[in-house]
């Protein structure tokens, strides 16, 4: 990569944070609703996009998943909801140990689309004193991609666009990043960024 910069911000989920995506199709199969129900549901609730931005809780999201896939599916739709509501991601150590490696010698943050739930998700798990800053959109009431997203997070490190890596896994959030002025990496596996991420220059 052979980029210099002064601080590098970190997405969670499919970054730092993986999701057992296997485990859902199972509960899907085990449910006899169609593969990719769950997701189609959860990721296009409107009340997703509000619980993003502070309006609506983690609660009321997963309510009206499970009352979709129930008006769809019936009670197997809706206890498949109800698993799905109980799982939990997992912190990918080689990626933890990565910010922690990096933050050794420069200011690491990180920044998620997520509802206000997760801030006490990272305290439990200590993930909070992982990183010098912790951004979450629904308490700034903004989300990726927009733009003042990635800006509010370099402002909090005291560092320039220019001088903070932002690494995510959506290309929509880098393409965003990138037009704001900010190097950017594409996450694919914990590997591969620790490969780009040992290049950087001091």
């Amino acid at each position: 990569m052979g980029l210099r910069v002064d601080a590098v911000i970190f997405d969670l989920d499919g970054v730092i944070r993986t999701w057992p995506g296997d485990v859902v199709t199972e509960i899907e199969v085990e449910a006899r609703i169609p593969e990719g129900s769950i997701e189609a549901v959860a990721f296009h609730s409107a009340v997703l996009a509000d619980a993003m931005l502070g309006r609506a809780t983690r609660r009321a999201w997963h309510a009206d998943v499970a009352c979709q896939l129930e008006a769809r599916f019936g009670a197997l739709g809706r206890s498949a909801a109800d698993r799905w509501s109980r799982l939990r991601g997992s912190v990918d150590p080689a990626m933890l140990d990565l910010v922690r490696r990096i933050r050794e010698r420069r200011p690491v943050a990180l920044l998620s689309n997520a509802d206000r739930a997760l801030r006490e998700e990272l305290d439990a798990a200590g993930l909070s004193r992982a990183f010098d800053a912790v951004v979450i959109s629904a308490e700034i009431g903004i989300a990726k991609p927009d733009p003042r997203t990635f800006l509010r997070t370099a402002r909090l490190l005291g560092r320039r666009p220019s001088a903070c890596l932002v690494v995510d896994d959506d290309p929509v959030n880098l393409r965003a990043a990138s037009a704001a002025g900010f190097p950017v990496h594409r996450h694919r596996s914990s590997s591969a960024t620790r490969r780009a991420l040992s290049e950087l220059r001091a």
